[in-house]
């Protein structure tokens, strides 16, 4: 994405606002997960959903506290 800004000369941002920054969950030998980098294009839940039938990931939160996370059941 940051390619294709600098390609069409994008230098403005035209929608300002907050900012989250997540610590980086390098918790897992095997997975190393950084919410930094998340668009929330929200792919990730469409196949864990549709192509693993799992549905263990869902989005999370409203606005600017959204986040993909595990699904909790109350």
């Amino acid at each position: 994405m940051q390619k294709l800004a600098e390609q069409f000369g994008l230098q403005d941002i035209k929608y300002q606002g907050e900012r989250n920054k997540y610590e980086i969950d390098d918790k897992s030998p095997s997975i190393v997960r950084d919410f930094n980098k998340c668009v929330l294009c929200r792919r990730c839940t469409a196949t864990c959903k549709k192509v693993q039938g799992i549905a263990a990931i869902e989005s999370t939160n409203r606005g600017f506290s959204s986040c993909i996370s595990t699904v909790r059941k109350s």
